[in-house]
């Protein structure tokens, strides 16, 4: 199916929290984001179901130091604590890495240094050497690649995500029907 048999399409960026309300009165037809289990949503699965479209993994980066090694190595040294990129409670990624055992107890023992809804601005403060962000591995990637950013801990840190897509069940026109159930038929 082309974007061309949609018909005009809208496009909303947003924090999860903002777009969970577009979803919730009604104002659009679909919302994709990432998603895990332990992480509360606001759309009820009987109105809103959703089917997985894709994988990603948060991971903790941060800037190499002049030996190469984390700037921000986990878990933390003794003499200075690890400086934390959050989320905010909007970001969906926030709700995820506060309701997973593996962040929820690593950034507990963390100073939070700064707080934005958006992974690219705690992928530039990290870049940038300002502490630690757990960050979706497919944004990262090229600066995993270039080594402007490197794990800040082991793999036991890391958080698999879901990359879904909810659709509300009274929002229905033929567009957004025929693209579900083409959605469906190709599951991966």
């Amino acid at each position: 199916m082309s974007f061309e048999a949609l018909g005009g399409l809208s496009l909303s960026s947003d924090s999860l929290q903002a777009c969970e309300q577009i979803m919730l009165s009604g104002e659009a037809h679909f919302l994709l984001c990432h998603y895990h289990a332990d992480a509360p949503m606001r759309l009820d699965p009987d109105r809103y179901p959703s089917l997985q479209v894709g994988r990603d993994v948060l991971i903790p980066l941060c800037a190499p130091g002049a030996d190469g090694s984390p700037l921000w190595p986990m878990p933390g040294r003794d003499t200075k604590p690890i400086r934390h990129l959050a989320y905010s409670q909007a970001s969906g990624l926030g709700r995820i890495l506060a309701a997973h055992p593996a962040g929820r107890r690593q950034t507990a023992d963390m100073e939070t240094v700064i707080t934005s809804h958006l992974a690219a601005t705690l992928m530039t403060m990290a870049r940038q050497g300002q502490g630690v962000a757990w960050l979706p591995r497919t944004l990262a990637e090229d600066e995993l690649s270039r080594g402007r950013l490197i794990r800040a801990g082991s793999d036991d840190f890391d958080i698999a995500i879901e990359i879904r897509l909810f659709r509300s069940r009274e929002r229905r026109n033929r567009a957004a029907d025929d693209l579900w159930s083409n959605l469906l038929a190709n599951q991966i």
